[in-house]
């Protein structure tokens, strides 16, 4: 009788990953990026210097006489920005949508085009163009260093 050994083929099929499965891996990594986490939230409470925070950001005296006028304003102008970004993305998109069945081959691509960029653009990558971009592109906002 033959004596066959297994250990060869069993450490072969590891593909020497050190003897964890690739769950039990990412379970262990996992582990530990939690453990960083909390690690540096503890460290980040212990060393933080709660009195000069609550001298700065939680006075309540100070901001008293600013909250109805801040929550009157607030309200404004989430009711016109919600407003008129629902008019504006109503009709941009209405024109975008006749512009795709059009046809004209010119506008059917146009269209095309537009929505295939801002499908693949991330959202907020969209919004820091509009806010930041097209100040700086049109001359309304100064960038630090120009002269």
């Amino acid at each position: 009788m033959t004596a066959t050994t297994t250990t060869g083929a069993a450490s072969s099929t590891r593909g020497g990953t050190g003897g964890f499965s690739p769950r039990r891996r990412r379970q262990l990594v996992l582990a530990v990026q939690y453990g960083v986490f909390v690690a540096l939230v503890v460290l980040a409470i212990v060393l933080v210097d709660w009195s000069e925070i609550k001298e700065h950001f939680f006075d309540y005296d100070a901001a008293r006489p600013m909250i109805p006028e801040l929550f009157t304003i607030a309200l404004r102008n989430t009711i016109i920005y919600t407003v008129s970004a629902y008019v504006i993305g109503f009709a941009l998109g209405l024109v975008i949508a006749l512009m795709r069945l059009s046809a004209a081959a010119p506008n059917r691509w146009f269209a095309l085009v537009y929505v295939e960029i801002f499908r693949g653009v991330p959202a907020l990558l969209v919004l820091l163009l509009i806010g930041f971009g097209l100040p700086i592109a049109f001359g309304v906002v100064r960038l630090p260093g120009d002269t």
